[in-house]
């Protein structure tokens, strides 16, 4: 029989109309049916659900001018000025006057990474990596996500103003830069990885005129394509510098071990920046890292490697006399006679000398006779266990920075080298520290930065970080350790002194007014170091606060979680609410102490709610026996603060609850439902208890799950007020706070219908916490997403699958595609409309069905505030455009699309506005997104998504840069946003 639809909507209407009015009774409420999300049969969706759960740095020297050579780095000292630059809080300036009491004076933030900086001044030149922007493409027709550095030219002169002179976009990632004289050179490195770079790899050499640093301009470019990648990987060239030449050093496979090494040669003699390709250099092998070439009294010498690891031919060293950049001729070459076959790990230039170390199980040291250039000699070789890293030399005594992982004293070391016999070089002495798998925070081509050798004060400074094993090995823990290590160095003998914990990874240390200056990307910490055994920290500023979660308390206060991963440190932070990126708070209390001395035992990060002047902190926790001799435990513990001094905020109760919160199970194919496992609501805490169940005769799985409420009116004793058992179901969901209610959701198989599922809607009453209850379980059809109980009105998203006979290929381009059927060789789709429920008694009567949703764009979320609902469609992104003569591994980035519905849901849906908002991926999961009222607010991939819905049919967009890469945690407040963004701090959006 055929059905006029919208005849049928007519009547449907016309009596949910007459039942509002009070004119006749309801009609009887209607049995859902939805699709399974989870079924359809394509492979790997049936059943199963998820949970809710030379010179003095090595290079060439200025015997062409007057033209200095300088390097970036990340920390700079001017007077008492330290201008300190973290991949966390961008530039910050800070006073040092008083290194014992130390403040910010500025800050400059972007959204993009820093690498290095240069200060003259006042005037500081920053590089970031890694800086990401759509742009629309004119030939695509579409927005295109690029990524490219920049260089941004700062007047901090006045600190408190820090004002932008230029900026200036580069091709790739920054690999390498240079300063000489009042030229700036960089050098960019792309890939074909990162999105918008040239497809073939490249290195390219920027020169950038700063003699005037408020009107800073590119000069010259140099791009130098790289070799093939069909063996191997080049990576970023490594860069030698003198006052003349920049030497870039490259390298084209041949097969999978060996290839052709080279160095390309660039003429720098123009004062003003401009820039000749020179020659190419041809070199036996590969060249990684800058120190294995350098130029002296006009000649380059080079130290090179065959092949790849564990290549049997030895590295070789080569000379070639230098006339001009166009003009280098080979001069000498020896290879190097090894014990064995090993690779090369390092070398160091000093004048005539050369010094070279191979590696194996033990690393020989070689040494180099340079002074005939035109044949060059290996003289001596002291074999010594471990490896070395990095090299600086004293005249004849050289220190090595290194590893040895078998050293039970520590795995980095410090040796101090005797070359005095060039012959017969020794090893006078080596300190062990860094514990287990210790490391340096910079690379090969940057680690001289770090390791700091204070000749005047005879000692040395070395920035590690490591990790530290505790426990047996079936409760073993790792247990983070870095610090600045103290070594003294006296003529012939080294001697480890102590070490100065620093907060967060160290990347710098420096002597500053009789303190040592540690830097971290979190903080730069004071230390007295006047005995050098106990460093003892006399001050410590964080450049930004660590914060992955907030919670408003009180009337004013905003509390912070903060957990720092590397230095194992946990605490609640209270700071004003007008200023959440507070760096020192009102008060803090120091969670870290909480923790169980059990190894075995492990708690979740909180989940944090504000309850009048009260913090709510619940946990997740666990303690197990490896040994099989206990059960194991799980508990949830709620841990209630007092802040009503919040310059000393009280922890006055903890109470642990023999149940685990989460489990809830829900996996709608990809759609994001705003629940959570743990909800506030008035007085009633109320937790989600899952487990998933599993009959091996009948085949049959589902969850059994309860509803845990806990009474927090009297917040000092709070009370496991009930516990709510739930319907056995194939599906259910978490707590959604719609209004003035609690809502959650289950779905049951249909009989004889694996593929069918009813959705309930469960409506609890929590306004007595004391007893509370499931006022009703109502079936509707599809997961319920708003709820008006003035109206008595539900939206929900359903599931229906559709077939299509479309090709494989033309299949995974449909948005909304949900497997294909190759027995059948049809496109399954699954299509999810919107639908409109009024309530009854025992019941739902269907309103109204929207379609959003189409084979361009697929429904991925629905909020809801009460004042308007906001639904997110996505162009689908199902992975990758693989089809056709498209790069197989190139993703497909979704557009993203906003509807907000009428808001007059008296029985009818219908769509106010549709706007585009965002490029990339987006979720709508819980703390992803938040509405109020009539804004809505998301983290889109560029940044804070800002949509005004005041007039629902022209809403208005904005789009707020993050400093972070992720809003881990959103709030909204009366006029702000504020963004949770771990390390990278917190950060206000102004709403509209």
């Amino acid at each position: 029989m055929t059905v006029n639809r919208a005849l049928y909507l007519l009547v449907l209407l016309t009596l949910a109309s007459l039942a509002l009015a009070g004119c006749n009774e309801p009609p009887p409420p209607q049995d859902f049916v939805s699709d399974n999300p989870n079924g359809g049969g394509g492979d790997d969706f049936g059943g199963g659900a998820g949970t809710g759960g030379g010179g003095e740095d090595g290079e060439g020297g200025d015997e062409g001018g007057d033209r200095e050579v300088s390097e970036a780095d990340i920390i700079e000292i001017e007077g008492d000025r330290l201008y300190a630059l973290s991949r966390f809080a961008g530039l910050t300036v800070v006073d040092v006057a008083e290194p014992d009491d130390l403040s910010i004076l500025g800050r400059y933030r972007v959204r993009g990474e820093p690498f290095e900086m240069y200060v003259d001044a006042g005037q500081v030149f920053v590089m970031y990596s890694n800086f990401g922007d759509w742009r629309w493409d004119e030939e695509g027709g579409g927005y295109m996500w690029t990524e490219s550095s920049r260089l941004v030219a700062l007047d901090a002169s006045d600190p408190k103003n820090i004002a932008v002179r230029g900026t200036f976009d580069l091709p790739g990632g920054i690999s390498d830069s240079r300063r000489v004289g009042d030229v700036l050179y960089v050098v960019t490195y792309e890939d074909g990885g990162c999105w918008g770079c040239q497809e073939s790899p490249n290195t390219t050499v920027t020169s950038l005129n700063i003699a005037n640093p408020a009107e800073p301009s590119i000069i010259d470019q140099i791009v130098f394509p790289d070799g093939d990648l069909t063996y191997g990987w080049a990576g970023p060239r490594p860069v030698s510098a003198t006052n003349e030449r920049l030497y870039v050093a490259s390298f084209d496979w041949v097969d999978w071990n060996q290839g052709d090494g080279y160095i390309d040669v660039v003429d720098i003699t123009d004062p003003t920046g401009d820039m000749e390709l020179g020659t190419r250099v041809p070199v036996v092998g590969q060249i990684v890292s800058r120190w294995q070439m350098d130029e002296f009294e006009g000649v380059l010498r080079v130290v090179s490697q065959p092949g790849i690891w564990g290549s049997e031919a030895p590295p070789r060293v080569e000379t070639f006399t230098v006339a001009s950049a166009s003009d280098v001729s080979p001069l000498g070459s020896v290879d190097m006679v090894l014990p064995r076959p090993e690779s090369l790990r390092s070398v160091r230039f000093d004048g005539t000398r050369g010094f070279a170390i191979t590696f194996e199980r033990t690393d020989p040291l070689f040494t180099l006779d340079l002074s005939d250039p035109a044949n060059p000699k290996q003289v001596g070789e002291l074999e010594i266990p471990g490896w070395v890293y990095h090299m600086e030399v004293r005249g004849d005594r050289v220190l090595g920075l290194g590893f040895d992982r078998n050293a039970p004293e520590g795995s980095i070391n410090v040796s101090l080298f005797d070359v005095s016999d060039f012959a017969q070089p020794t090893m006078m002495q080596r300190v062990h520290f860094g514990g287990d798998w210790a490391d340096f925070a910079e690379d090969q081509n940057r680690v001289q930065k770090a390791f700091t050798i204070l000749d005047d004060e005879n000692l040395l400074l070395v920035p590690y970080s490591g990790w530290e094993v505790q426990g047996d090995e079936l409760c073993a823990t790792a247990i983070y350790r870095g610090g600045i290590q103290l070594i003294d160095w006296t003529g012939d003998d080294l001697v480890l002194r102590g070490v100065a914990p620093a907060k967060g990874r160290p990347r710098r240390a420096r002597l500053h007014k009789a303190r040592l200056l540690a830097m971290s990307d979190q903080a730069v910490q004071t230390f007295d170091i006047l005995d050098r055994d106990a460093p003892l920290k006399t001050d410590e500023l964080a450049f930004v606060p660590n914060v992955s979660q907030m919670a408003r308390v009180g009337t004013d206060l905003l509390a912070r979680y903060s957990r720092d991963w590397w230095a194992r440190d946990e605490r609640l932070e209270l700071v004003p609410l007008g200023a959440p990126d507070r760096t020192v708070p009102l008060g803090s209390f120091d969670l870290s102490g909480l923790d169980a001395p059990d190894a075995c035992a492990s708690r979740s990060e909180p989940r944090i709610f504000g309850h009048g002047d009260f913090l709510l902190l619940v946990t997740d926790e666990w303690n197990f026996d490896p040994y099989g001799y206990e059960a194991d435990t799980r508990s949830t513990t709620l841990r209630v603060f007092d802040t009503s001094d919040p310059s000393q905020p009280q922890l006055v109760g903890t109470h642990s609850y023999p149940f685990i919160s989460g489990g809830y199970g829900y996996r709608l194919d990809d759609l994001a439902v705003n629940q959570a496992d743990v909800v506030l609501s008035g007085d009633a805490l109320m937790f989600v208890r899952s487990e998933w169940q599993w009959d091996p005769n009948t085949e049959q799985e589902w969850f059994e799950s309860t509803l845990e409420v806990v009474d927090v009116s009297d917040p000092l004793a709070p009370v496991h007020a009930a516990t709510l058992d739930r319907a056995q179901a194939a599906l259910a969901g978490g707590l959604q706070v719609l209004g003035d209610r609690v809502v959650t959701w289950h779905a049951d198989p249909v009989d004889g219908q694996p593929d069918k599922l009813r959705f309930y809607l469960d409506e609890i009453d929590v306004s007595n916490p004391a007893a509370p209850k499931i006022a009703r379980s109502i079936n509707v059809p599809g997961v319920p997403v708003a709820y008006r109980k003035d109206t008595a009105r539900a939206i929900t998203v359903d599931f229906q699958f559709a077939t299509l006979p479309l090709s494989e290929d033309d299949c995974w381009k449909q948005a909304n595609v949900h497997h294909y059927d190759h027995d059948a060789n049809l496109c399954v789709t699954l299509q999810r409309p919107l639908k409109l429920v009024r309530l009854v008694a025992d019941g739902a009567i269907l309103l109204d069905t929207l379609d959003v949703d189409s084979d361009q764009m697929r429904l991925q979320g629905v909020l809801d505030t009460g004042e308007r609902t906001f639904v997110h469609l996505s162009s689908g992104g199902n992975a990758y455009e693989v089809w056709g003569d498209l790069d197989p591994w190139a993703p497909s980035f979704p557009s993203n699309t906003v509807v907000t519905l009428d808001p007059d849901l008296g029985t009818g849906l219908a769509e106010a506005s549709r706007v585009p908002v965002a490029q990339g991926w987006v979720s709508w999961r819980h703390g992803d997104v938040q509405g109020r009222g009539t804004t809505l607010a998301f983290d889109g991939n560029d940044g804070l998504v800002v949509l005004d819905a005041s007039v629902a049919a022209s809403p208005s967009v904005t789009v707020a840069s993050l400093y972070g890469p992720a809003c881990g945690d959103l709030e909204l407040l009366e006029d702000e946003a504020l963004c949770a963004m771990g390390p990278w701090g917190v950060q206000s959006v102004p709403l509209p």
